[in-house]
C-alpha cells in the first residue's frame, strides 16, 4: 500500500511516496534545499537511506535544484526527461511563457534581467541515471507507478502516475493561491494545447488525485473543465 506525503519547500512541493519498504521522491526543490528537505523527510519518519528513486518532472530550478545533492546523499536513481537533459548537465533552465497578464509581465521583466536571474538560480549539474522519452515503469525500483511524458508547461515535462490513481504532475497543473488564480492552469506554460492533451491523457489513464508542484492535491475531475 502506498503512502503519499507532501513536503512544501519555499512554495514548491516535493512529494514522497512510500511503498514496499522504499520511498520515491517526485522533484527535489530549489538550489540549497537539500538539508531542509532531508530534515523535513526525517521529521516525517523517512530516512534518506530509504530513497530508491527521484523523479524530476521538468528542468526548472525550483524542481531540480537539489537533485544532485540528494543523488549523492541517498544513492537513489535520478529519473528525468531526456529532452532537456543538456540543461540539467549545465545547471541551467529555460524561461517559459506567461499564461495570464500578470505572469506575462513577470516573464517580460525576467527577460530583462535574465543573466543575473540565471546566475542566482543556477543549480549543481545533475546527470540522470535514467533519461525518459517514453512511458517508463518504476517497478524495478519497487513502485507500482509509471513515468509518463506530459508536455505543456514545458516540452520536457513528465508526470508520475501510480496504479491507484495518484498523479504527480510538477507544473502541468497549479493549486497555489486558488482564491486568487481560480484556475488549474499554471501561470507559466509553453503550449496550452499540449497541456490540455496531457490533462486528458492522465484522466484516460486513471488519474484520480492530482498532486501539483505548487499547492495542495485536488480531485482529477477538475481537469475536465479545462480552466
Amino acid at each position: 500500500m502506498q503512502k503519499v506525503t507532501r513536503i512544501p519547500l519555499r512554495h514548491t512541493n516535493v512529494w514522497a511516496v512510500r511503498e514496499n519498504g522504499g520511498v520515491l521522491l517526485v522533484d527535489a526543490g530549489r538550489p540549497g534545499d537539500a538539508r531542509r528537505l532531508i530534515a523535513a523527510l526525517e521529521a516525517r519518519g523517512i530516512s534518506v537511506s530509504e530513497l530508491r528513486a527521484i523523479v524530476l518532472t521538468h528542468a526548472h530550478f525550483d524542481h531540480v535544484g537539489s537533485a544532485a545533492a540528494l543523488q549523492k546523499a541517498a544513492g537513489a536513481a535520478v529519473v528525468a526527461p531526456a529532452l532537456w537533459a543538456d540543461l540539467l548537465a549545465k545547471g541551467d533552465w529555460v524561461l517559459p511563457e506567461g499564461r495570464f497578464t500578470a505572469a506575462r509581465a513577470v516573464i517580460a521583466l525576467a527577460r530583462r534581467v535574465e543573466k543575473p536571474l540565471k546566475k542566482a538560480t543556477r543549480y549543481r549539474p545533475v546527470t540522470p541515471d535514467v533519461a525518459v522519452s517514453n512511458d517508463l515503469s518504476l517497478a524495478p525500483y519497487g513502485f507500482s507507478a509509471q513515468v509518463i511524458p506530459t508536455p505543456g508547461h514545458t516540452p520536457d515535462s513528465v508526470s508520475v502516475l501510480t496504479e491507484d490513481g495518484h498523479a504527480f504532475v510538477g507544473d502541468l497543473c497549479y493549486n497555489e493561491l486558488p482564491q486568487v488564480f481560480k484556475t488549474r492552469h499554471p501561470p507559466f506554460l509553453m503550449n496550452l494545447g499540449e497541456m490540455h492533451r496531457s490533462w486528458d491523457l492522465l484522466l484516460s489513464r486513471g488519474a484520480r488525485t492530482i498532486h501539483p508542484g505548487h499547492g495542495r492535491a485536488f480531485d482529477a475531475d477538475e481537469l475536465k473543465r479545462k480552466n
